[in-house]
């Protein structure tokens, strides 16, 4: 079986006709012409067997499909023949299982940018406080300042006279 069955596309849990035709050994032109013999409506063959295209071996472009998990589950009892169901089964406990773990995947994600996005804001935050300190700083420094030459001046003002 290939390392990964399913992938997410446009939000969508999905395998190919390619990936499908390593999992039960049959040529990638066997697994289209099965999609194409299908007897379905045209509305489920669109939603389910998104036509596509990939890069073959040799750097060439070459139609392919995106098969989604419904697409799979007739598609898999179609291409696997003489396996016994428990063997079907364990395809579609498979599939299952990498929609599970991409989904896991995808909320750990959300969940890693909510939390990026919250130490950003303290990050702002702070920097905002600082800059408030900075200007305040600066402020008493220029009062301090004019509060010491006002002195200065009353001071020689007063040694003056």
């Amino acid at each position: 079986m290939p390392n990964q069955l399913a992938f997410i596309k446009n939000g969508q849990v999905v395998t190919t006709d390619l990936i499908l035709a390593k999992v039960f050994n049959k040529k990638s032109t066997e697994v289209r012409r099965a999609i194409k013999n299908l007897k379905f409506n045209e509305k489920f063959r669109a939603n389910n067997f998104l036509h596509s295209t990939c890069i073959d071996p040799c750097k060439k472009e070459c139609p392919s499909y995106l098969i989604t998990k419904e697409g799979f589950f007739l598609l898999s009892v179609r291409m696997s023949g003489k396996k016994t169901e428990s063997e079907q089964i364990q395809y579609i406990h498979v599939f299952n299982l990498e929609e599970s773990n991409l989904n896991i995947s995808i909320h750990m994600f959300n969940e890693l940018c909510r939390s990026v996005e919250a130490i950003k804001y303290d990050i702002q935050q702070f920097a905002y406080s600082e800059m408030k300190k900075k200007y305040i700083q600066l402020s008493l420094e220029k009062c301090l300042k004019d509060v010491k030459e006002n002195l200065q001046l009353d001071l020689f003002t007063n040694i003056e006279r």
